[in-house]
């Protein structure tokens, strides 16, 4: 629900720049100024992406035996606890997505001839919380958060004016976790790190 508050605010505002713009510079001038902007704003990282990719390159791995409280890198083997099946390719997984589109055809170029085009209707992610698992020991992963990088390849159907696409976070995959480790004497877990707003999992290099 906070994602899709945050887009439709994007949305909203570079629809008044976009007016703004091409009120104060013109049409064609103006419009060049907007397509400018928007691939900045979608190129350039956020605060929270550019912590990521310089944890990813500067924070050491941890042995899972090793972990003490606060913010780790482990790389491991994840392993369901609770494996989900997935609705188009009946796939058992840790985690899948599935995006449901509206298709919509528009006439384009001579008789006869359309272009489809797609609106999204729902964009979900299942998860139950799993493990990851290294030579030295094991540790419980919560999903609440988890920004998940390490898809598989996008699955779609089409049925009627709908298409529906999947991926999945496959079981027994090697992966790193970049998150914040609590170490009780009861369970190793890792969640989201509140204070960095860190938590993401993807693939290793050169995987």
């Amino acid at each position: 629900m906070k994602n899709k508050i945050l887009n439709f605010t994007k949305l909203i505002f570079l629809i008044l720049l976009g007016l703004v713009l091409i009120d104060y510079f013109g049409v064609i001038l103006g419009a060049i100024i907007l397509f400018i902007l928007i691939v900045i704003w979608f190129l350039v990282p956020n605060k929270e992406q550019r912590t990521i990719i310089k944890l990813k390159k500067e924070l050491p791995l941890t042995n899972i035996k090793d972990v003490e409280n606060g913010l780790v890198k482990i790389k491991g083997t994840i392993q369901a606890i609770d494996s989900l099946i997935t609705d188009i390719k009946k796939k058992e997984c840790i985690a899948y997505s599935h995006k449901t589109e509206s298709i919509r055809y528009i006439r384009s170029g001579g008789v006869g001839k359309s272009k489809a085009t797609y609106s999204t209707l729902s964009n979900n992610v299942f998860c139950n919380s799993f493990l990851i698992k290294d030579e030295s020991g094991e540790m419980l992963v919560s999903c609440e958060d988890l920004e998940i990088r390490s898809w598989s390849k996008p699955k779609s159907k089409r049925q009627g004016n709908r298409r529906f696409t999947e991926q999945w976070l496959k079981n027994n995959k090697t992966v790193i976790i970049i998150g914040k480790a609590i170490n009780t004497d009861n369970e190793k877990r890792i969640i989201m790190d509140s204070e960095k707003k860190v938590f993401v999992l993807y693939d290793p290099p050169n995987s």
